[in-house]
Formats: structure tokens, sequence, C-alpha cells
């Protein structure tokens, strides 16, 4: 993957979220944004693992996760161009989410089709990228090279982790 400025991208991403939702991202949730960022490029990849379960759980609520999380599905869907697949725990969660990143598409010029929980799964690709949120039984059969995104307990993502390379992770408490 190319190398991008993870401050810049951080930045970008905040500013967007401020303007399209209206919450200015705290520092805690800036860090673990920026650990995101250096786990997608693999740098430091089990320091920043590390980092980022410490991280989680000084984010008090799940929307606070879920802010946070648009930053890595955006990179990943606009800068770096690929599909991304993030896995919530089930399909409310997954409406919450995708409710959130098509409010923050409102501002960001994204080249990505968001679908939630099954919606999209047939469709015809458009020469788009796709953001597909649910939960992972609904998400199994995408078709394609996805970047991966977990939100699930800590404990479904380490085994998510440790059987798939790559993964980026932003846990939930258990």
């Amino acid at each position: 993957m190319p190398r991008v400025n993870g401050p810049e991208v951080v930045a970008l991403m905040a500013e967007i979220i401020r303007r399209s939702v209206g919450v200015e991202l705290n520092d805690v949730q800036l860090a673990t944004a920026l650990a995101l960022h250096k786990q997608i490029h693999r740098r430091r990849r089990r320091r920043s693992v590390a980092e980022i379960a410490r991280l989680s759980r000084l984010l008090p609520t799940r929307r606070d996760r879920s802010l946070v999380s648009v930053v890595p599905v955006f990179y990943g869907a606009d800068m770096l161009g690929v599909d991304v697949v993030v896995l919530v725990g089930d399909e409310a969660e997954a409406r919450e989410d995708a409710t959130l990143y098509r409010q923050v598409a409102t501002m960001a010029p994204t080249k990505a089709d968001i679908y939630c929980n099954e919606e999209g799964l047939t469709a015809p690709t458009s020469g788009k990228t796709r953001i597909h949120v649910g939960p992972p039984e609904l998400l199994r059969d995408l078709p394609g090279k996805a970047m991966i995104i977990s939100r699930l307990p800590a404990q479904r993502t380490g085994e998510l982790a440790a059987a798939m390379s790559g993964i980026v992770t932003l846990p939930e408490p258990d």
C-alpha cells in the first residue's frame, strides 16, 4: 500500500466528521485513528494492535468507536481504492454505522457505495468501491478482495486477527 502521512489523513477526516456530523474528535479518538492508520500500513503492527486495544477501552461509548472507524473506512475506500468490509455485532449496529458513514459521505467526496447488512451483495459493480457494514454471518459471501475492519468484541476480533492477516481491528468491549 502506498505510504500516506497518517497525521494528515486523520486531520482531514476529523474535519470532515466535524462538518458532516457536528462532532469534534477528542484526543483519544484522534490517537486511535492514527494507530489504525499505522495498522493498515503494517508499521509496528503488534505495537499498533496493543495501542488500539488500550485506547479503545478509553472510548466510553460505541458511538465513539464508530466515529473513529470513519477514518479507516473512508481511507480504504477513497484513498486506497479498495472495497471495505466493517464487521459489527448485529444488524442494528450495522444500520447505525451505515447511517453514520452515509452522513459523513455528504461532506466527503467519496467514490464508494455504502451498503448495510445484505443490501448490495448482489448488485453489479459500478466501478466504484464499496463499503459493506454488517455482522460476519451476513457478509461471509462477499465477492473479491477487501480491507476488513473488525468492530466485534475483543475476543472475537482476536480470533479473526489470528485467522486472517491484514485485518484492521477496533474491538468493542467484551
